[in-house]
């Protein structure tokens, strides 16, 4: 990388004066704060380029120098590169599942028992166990009139548990992720470019 004076994009910070005699082998110059600094001359006349221009003085003095002292200046910008791409597909898809839950079910299992038992008074609806009872009587004509239970009805819950499997259609949902990247020449050049 080359470098030249004045380097572009640079803020002048201001002027040194000097006179500037080629047979000395110092030259004083005076910055523009009063501060005095002390150069050879042949470095001096090394860095001399059209920014630093010689003074016509009278002939028995020597050329008077001004010199503009620059200063670089950073220029800093930002840009957006695409370093790639990423695309998300949701994706429906059918699987069967084995459903087997127990299912229960109540029946009532009816048995009656024949009894003709003679009672004074019809008895009542009773309960024993899971087991419910109804009475069931009949007037029957004699010389007197009685009761006679003739039967009992017994009505008796049962809980029956069965299995009955099944194919289920359910839906799940899921997601695919694709990268795309770009190559590391094509990213590396589009950085040297800025």
């Amino acid at each position: 990388m080359s470098a030249s004076f004045p380097p572009p994009a640079a803020t002048s910070l201001g002027t040194v004066f000097g006179r500037l005699d080629p047979s000395s082998p110092e030259t004083v110059l005076t910055l523009e704060s009063g501060e005095v600094i002390r150069l050879p001359t042949s470095v001096l006349l090394s860095y001399l380029s059209a920014a630093i221009v010689p003074q016509p003085a009278s002939s028995s003095q020597a050329e008077v120098l001004v010199i503009p002292v620059m200063e670089e200046e950073l220029d800093i910008q930002k840009r957006e590169v695409v370093t790639g791409t990423v695309r998300l597909q949701k994706v429906v898809e059918e699987r069967e599942i084995l459903v087997d839950e127990p299912l229960a079910a109540t029946t009532y299992a009816i048995e009656r028992v024949p009894l003709s038992l003679e009672v004074a008074t019809a008895p009542e609806v009773r309960q024993e166990g899971e087991t419910t009872i109804y009475p069931v009587v009949e007037e029957v004509v004699v010389v007197h009139k009685k009761l006679l239970l003739r039967e009992e009805v017994r009505v008796t819950r049962q809980t029956v548990t069965t299995r009955n499997p099944q194919l289920v259609k359910i839906r799940v949902e899921d997601v695919i992720v694709e990268r795309s990247g770009l190559q590391n020449k094509d990213l590396q050049q589009d950085e040297r470019d800025s």
